[in-house]
């Protein structure tokens, strides 16, 4: 069956996937400790290859069977392959002890666009199942890319990680908003998700909660703004034409 998650879309995004883990996950592990790491919509593996460049060695990475094992970035036994959109608690349950387990951190970046409103229940579900933190990115409306089917604000998001309890905490995106490093499209849309139970012991993580302002997480970074613009006008000159 074909798939526009080719090896091409795969190279075409790791490096900059890569270079942007490398500024994002310190961040991260500044506010909560990290000893492992689940990435659901892993790809090739670019998020957890920066994370066991910092430190990390227990990780694992879901995805679908369509992502080209020779272009891993971690080792073939981390990877488990699985339908994302039909990914639930008891589906990870069924793919064996890599799944059967809980985690530190788990992160989803910019995966949750590419699977059908249908799915996202699970997809959250699962990832609330994992850890007890979750960093979570997913495309605004009009952000466009390859195959987005579920484009959404980020409002959206937190009705379906507070029937979890957990709470959006916004303290990735504004350290990062003007760094080149990492793609604008993290940089408009990371977000940690915690539950309640880690705010109680966590003192950094409650800190940058009481900080988040949850009626404006909404935002829209100054490049996709420009893209869309720029869209738009072309648009509007070719139906003058």
């Amino acid at each position: 069956m074909s798939t526009p998650y080719t090896a091409q879309f795969f190279s075409g995004i790791s490096d900059g996937s890569r270079r942007s883990a490398l500024r994002v996950l310190p961040l991260v592990f500044a506010l909560h400790p990290v000893r492992s790491v689940v990435d659901v919509g892993c790809g090739a593996g670019a998020w957890l290859n920066a994370a066991r460049q910092l430190g990390l060695s227990d990780v694992v990475g879901i995805d679908g069977d369509y992502v080209n094992r020779e272009q891993l970035e971690i080792p073939a036994d981390r990877f488990v392959a699985t339908d994302l959109s039909k990914l639930t608690p008891a589906v990870l349950s069924s793919l064996g002890p890599a799944t059967q387990r809980t985690f530190d951190l788990a992160i989803s970046m910019e995966v949750a666009e590419h699977l059908p409103p249908s799915s996202a229940n699970g997809l959250v579900d699962s990832l609330c199942g994992l850890a007890p933190v979750v960093l979570f990115s997913a495309a605004l409306p009009y952000q466009g890319g390859t195959n987005h089917i579920n484009e959404r604000f980020p409002s959206y998001w937190v009705t379906h990680f507070a029937r979890n309890g957990f709470l959006p905490i916004d303290a990735i995106r504004w350290p990062v908003w003007d760094d080149a490093n990492v793609e604008w499209w993290y940089r408009q849309n990371a977000l940690l998700f915690v539950s309640q139970a880690v705010l109680v012991t966590n003192g950094k993580l409650a800190a940058a909660r009481a900080l988040t302002r949850d009626g404006a997480l909404d935002v829209i970074h100054p490049a996709h703004y420009q893209r869309v613009v720029d869209w738009a006008i072309k648009a509007s000159t070719a139906s003058k034409a």
